[in-house]
């Protein structure tokens, strides 16, 4: 079974099953190593290499509330985050008194948060579709912005933070 971390496969493989790893969940297929096409991480990560592909077993024993429900949970997520998050880009750009050092780094942090978010619609029907449909060039688009967006939220709150202790400090 190929072990996947971090939104890559270890190609690493048994001849029994072959795991594709696309965006928060993971399929099963019985294909052999033999099926594997050339280019075998793009494959991997961006597309059904096999037409026997299985559902993840929550879809198989009839559990689609449950996805149901996680849609409905990530559609409320972009819609409230859009709005909080473009609230805050209108408020800092708009008035003079909110241009602020602060004020710019939580500006850029809205801008990371909007930049995940618009990748939220497409979890949403990969979730619903079982696959992924939006090929191979926006599939590595995807697995790019999401990977920036992760550090850059990350490096903007350390920045944040230091800013803060420095300021009381």
């Amino acid at each position: 079974m190929a072990e996947c971390t971090g939104g890559f496969c270890n190609p690493a493989l048994d001849e029994a099953n072959v795991a594709l790893h696309l965006p928060s969940t993971f399929y099963y297929s019985s294909a052999s190593l033999a099926d594997l096409p050339e280019n075998y991480p793009d494959s991997v990560l961006c597309a059904n290499f096999t037409p026997n592909i299985t559902a993840p077993p929550a879809v198989e024993m009839g559990h689609n509330s449950l996805l149901l429900a996680v849609n409905i949970y990530y559609g409320l997520i972009y819609i409230v985050g859009m709005c909080g998050n473009s609230l805050v880009l209108y408020v800092v750009c708009r008035y003079s008194k909110m241009h602020t050092v602060t004020n710019f780094f939580i500006l850029s942090l809205a801008l990371a948060d909007i930049c995940f978010l618009i990748n939220v619609p497409f979890l949403m029907v990969t979730a619903f579709k079982n696959k992924w449909i939006f090929g191979d060039f926006y599939c590595k688009i995807f697995l790019t912005m999401t990977t920036v967006n992760q550090f850059a939220s990350s490096f903007f709150l350390l920045v944040m933070s230091a800013d803060r202790y420095f300021a009381v400090w």
